[in-house]
């Protein structure tokens, strides 16, 4: 009787997902096109980064390796950093989305200190934009473009007061693969 009942109360939330409405042939062909945009950051690419750390910069080596998930509607981006004293930097995955009802692109960030962000992002021809909000810092943006050279040249900014920005990381990464 009580599996039953367990039953009963389980059955309506494990049927939620067949009752979604899946998205539209024009929503999905709208996400495919829209992720298209950064075939650009597609590949494998290693470099040089430095960061400001305590008043001093850190440099460190980079590799970034941007790949296409489930079937063209998310990017992944798995940064792997090694220090000049042979120490992770940089270490975290983001995915990309976008979002056809909205017609926004998302940026989920998740990284090895554990901390895990979700931003609007922005992107154009050549570059990826998104700002997250620190609650100690203020907002802190990044900016990912492929300058004429055909190298990854990446940007992390502070502000006081979202206006006013002050680079404190930097990378120049050429492609590899």
């Amino acid at each position: 009787m009580k599996t039953a009942i367990v039953w009963l109360l389980l059955l309506p939330v494990l049927s939620m997902p067949a009752l979604a409405k899946p998205p539209t042939a024009a929503q999905g062909a709208s996400q495919l096109a829209a992720m298209k945009k950064l075939n650009f950051l597609m590949g494998q690419w290693k470099g040089q980064g430095w960061a400001a750390v305590s008043g001093s910069k850190a440099t460190f080596t980079d590799t970034e390796l941007v790949t296409s998930k489930s079937n063209g509607l998310e990017l992944t981006i798995q940064s792997s950093g090694i220090t000049d004293a042979g120490a992770p930097a940089r270490q975290g995955s983001v995915v990309v989305s976008y979002d056809a009802a909205t017609k926004a692109y998302h940026l989920h960030n998740h990284q090895a200190d554990g901390t895990v962000t979700d931003t609007p992002a922005q992107v154009t021809s050549n570059s990826l934009v998104w700002i997250v909000r620190d609650p100690h810092h203020g907002p802190i943006r990044f900016i990912i473009q492929v300058n004429a050279k055909g190298q990854w040249v990446e940007s992390g900014e502070l502000s006081n007061d979202g206006k006013t920005w002050q680079k404190f990381m930097s990378l120049t990464l050429a492609r590899s693969t």
